[in-house]
């Protein structure tokens, strides 16, 4: 899967994830999908994987995609501290 295509379908996932009440709002989730950025985008063989992030949040969340197995996976972090060393 390119990576375009990837961090399009992560988003999708990520906005199905946080908000599975509004999973038939498209309108809603598109809303959403336009408030995430990608932080960074690798690809290794058949495999995905990118830093999202939400505009307001401290929220981050890994999503992988597992080229073989055909399936998502997705890591949630939250920014404790931002401290400039």
């Amino acid at each position: 899967m390119d990576g375009e295509h990837f961090v399009k379908e992560a988003k999708q996932h990520l906005a199905a994830y946080l908000y599975p009440s509004k999973q038939n709002n498209k309108h809603f989730l598109d809303s959403m999908v336009n408030k995430m950025f990608t932080v960074w985008l690798s690809k290794i063989g058949e495999n995905n994987k990118c830093l999202i992030g939400i505009d307001g949040s401290d929220d981050y969340f890994e999503i992988c995609y597992f080229g073989g197995e055909g399936e998502f996976v997705l890591d949630h972090y939250t920014l404790k501290k931002h401290l400039y060393i």
